[in-house]
C-alpha cells in the first residue's frame, strides 16, 4: 500500500483540533469512542481501492470532525475518496450499535417520532424527484434498505405504492411501525421477497456500507432486469452548497466509509451491473441493470482541484451559503404574508392564474 501524506489543509492535520462544538452528551460519547481507538478494541488495516483495486492514496486528513483517528483519503488512480485504513465489520458493528445514533442521529433530529417526519420530508423531494424520470405502476412494490423510522417509504405509500422498508437499527422503526408501514429488522440480504421490486431506494445508506460490490449485485439480482436503483448520498462536489457550508472537515466523519462524486459513484455502479439514467452531484440518482463493465474515467484531478479551492476560499462559501438562506428564510415568511393578504382579499385564484 502506497500512501503520501497531501492534506488538504494544516486543519486535517492529526494534531489539529476537532470541528464541532458538543454538548456534554456528545463529549462522553465521544470519549468513550476516543477509549476504544487508544485501548485497541478498535484495529485498523489497509485495504485497496473498492472501485478500482487501486493501492496508491493521498492522504487528504488524519482526523474527521469529532477528532477520531480516522484517515480520509482518495485513491489516485479512480478519484474515489475512502476511509484507509479502516475499520473491522466487527468494529463497525459496534460503533453503529452503541455509538452512532447518540452522537450522530439524535443530536440531528431528537427522538424517532422526529426523525420520522424528517425523513417523510425528504421522502417527499425523492418522489418528486423518481416520478418524474420514470413511470412506476400504481401499486408496485418499492424497498427501501436502510429505511430508519419509515417516512421516507410513507411518502411513496401515500402516492399509491406497496413499501417495504429494512434497517439494522430497530429503535427508530417504532415511529414507521405506529403507521402501519412493514419495516423489517435485517439488511438486504435478510429480505425475502415473493416479486422483484420496481424501486430500490438507498437514502443516505451507501456511504456507510463496507463493502458496496456485494451489496449492489445483490441489489440487482433482486430487481430483476425492469426495476430500477435510487441512490442518494452526501457529493463531494455539493460542499459549497449544502450544510457542511464548504467545510471538508465537516463532512468527513467515522461513519461515512466512503465520500462520493457522481462520477466515482457511476464508476462504481457501472462495475456491479448498472447504468446511471439520471444524476447530479447533490448527489441524487437513478440506474438501471445493464451488462457489469469498468470503464474507468478518473475523478482524481477534478475532486482535487474542487477540495482545494473550496479550502481556499472556504469562508466565502460558507458566507455566502448562510446569506443565501438568510435570503430564503425572509422570501418564504414574506411569500407566507403574501397568500394570507390575498386569499383574505378573495384574490388567491385569480393571481394563481396569473402566475402559472
Amino acid at each position: 500500500m502506497h500512501m503520501s501524506r497531501k492534506l488538504i489543509s494544516s486543519r486535517f492535520s492529526i494534531t489539529a483540533s476537532h470541528n464541532v462544538i458538543l454538548n456534554s452528551n456528545l463529549k462522553l460519547e465521544r470519549n468513550a469512542v476516543l477509549k476504544k481507538f487508544s485501548d485497541g478494541n478498535y484495529v485498523f488495516a489497509d485495504r485497496c481501492c473498492v472501485i478500482c483495486d487501486g493501492d496508491a492514496f493521498d492522504i487528504l486528513a488524519e482526523h474527521d470532525r469529532y477528532g477520531f483517528p480516522i484517515q480520509t483519503t482518495m485513491c489516485k488512480k479512480c478519484g474515489l475518496l475512502q476511509t484507509n485504513p479502516d475499520m473491522r465489520d466487527i468494529d463497525y458493528h459496534d460503533f453503529y450499535t452503541e455509538h452512532y445514533r447518540k452522537l450522530y442521529i439524535a443530536d440531528l433530529v431528537g427522538e424517532p417520532e422526529d426523525f420520522f417526519r424528517e425523513e417523510y420530508w425528504r421522502g417527499q423531494r425523492i418522489a418528486d424527484y423518481v416520478l418524474k424520470k420514470l413511470t412506476i405502476p400504481q401499486n408496485a412494490l418499492i424497498v427501501e434498505i436502510g429505511c430508519g423510522a419509515g417516512g421516507i417509504l410513507h411518502a411513496f405509500r401515500e402516492r399509491g405504492y406497496r413499501v417495504i422498508g429494512t434497517d439494522l437499527g430497530v429503535d427508530n422503526m417504532v415511529a414507521g411501525k405506529k403507521m402501519g408501514l412493514d419495516l423489517r429488522s435485517g439488511d438486504l440480504f435478510d429480505l425475502e421477497l415473493q416479486e422483484a421490486p420496481a424501486l430500490i431506494i438507498y437514502s443516505h445508506v451507501l456511504e456507510h456500507i463496507k463493502e458496496p460490490g456485494r451489496q449492489l449485485r445483490r441489489a440487482r439480482e433482486i430487481l430483476g432486469e425492469n426495476g430500477h436503483l435510487y441512490i442518494e448520498v452526501p457529493g463531494i462536489k455539493d460542499v459549497r452548497g449544502n450544510l457542511f457550508q464548504a467545510d471538508f472537515l465537516r463532512t468527513f466523519h467515522l461513519a461515512h466509509i466512503y465520500n462520493f462524486s457522481l462520477q466515482t459513484l457511476t464508476t462504481l455502479l457501472q462495475k456491479q451491473g448498472f447504468e446511471r439514467i439520471s444524476g447530479d452531484e447533490k448527489i441524487r440518482s437513478l440506474f438501471r441493470p445493464e451488462t457489469p463493465r469498468l470503464e474507468l474515467k478518473s475523478d482524481y484531478i477534478a475532486a482535487r482541484k474542487y477540495i482545494d479551492h473550496t479550502e481556499k476560499w472556504r469562508s466565502f462559501y460558507g458566507f455566502m451559503f448562510r446569506q443565501k438562506n438568510k435570503i430564503l428564510d425572509n422570501f418564504d415568511n414574506s411569500r407566507g404574508t403574501l397568500i394570507d393578504f390575498l386569499r383574505c382579499h378573495g384574490l388567491y385564484d385569480t393571481a394563481k392564474k396569473l402566475f402559472h
